[in-house]
């Protein structure tokens, strides 16, 4: 299948990571895949977030293990030196028709976090990869207070983005 959607596409080296949250009356259920972010603000959790989502890097010990079981290599923590992700959408280039799909060197499979629900969560921001760059500015925007938040969020995300996310 992955042949025949890259052939179909003409392009084996693009990939996207990607994050949902599903929202019940008790929990939030996150499931994520490369280095696309869902956070909860929420002043009486820890540092004020609770993070539903964390960055698959290659260097991660498990991660590391499957990229080396599939016959790549971390090098600068990079898949082959390539990508700095261990699991994204895509990324044809560095799949193995023969190996499971979550046996690949660069899996979709996403990684799922469920926390129950508290009357004082605030917030839930899901932000896809390079949207707000660091997790110092999603606990910048998750506690500050909102015109705190406003100005980290117009430093954290360029004016290119700003512009396009406003227009």
């Amino acid at each position: 299948l992955p042949a025949a959607l890259a052939a179909r596409q003409g392009d084996t080296s693009s990939g996207s990571t990607a994050v949902v949250v599903l929202l019940t009356p008790t929990h939030f259920v996150c499931a994520s895949c490369g280095d696309s972010r869902a956070v909860i603000a929420n002043a009486e959790r820890t540092d004020g977030v609770a993070a539903l989502s964390e960055d698959h890097k290659p260097s991660l010990p498990a991660e590391a293990a499957r990229i080396e079981a599939a016959g790549g290599r971390v090098l600068m923590d990079r898949v082959d030196g390539n990508l700095a992700m261990s699991r994204a959408l895509g990324d044809f280039e560095l799949k193995d028709e023969a190996l499971d799909q979550c046996l690949q060197k660069v899996s979709p499979e996403p990684t799922v976090e469920i926390l129950s629900r508290e009357g004082t969560d605030e917030a839930l921001i899901v932000a896809c990869d390079g949207a707000i760059p660091t997790a110092h500015c999603m606990v910048g925007l998750c506690t500050g207070g909102k015109s705190e938040s406003l100005t980290l969020f117009a430093r954290c995300v360029g004016r290119d983005e700003q512009r396009r996310m406003l227009s």
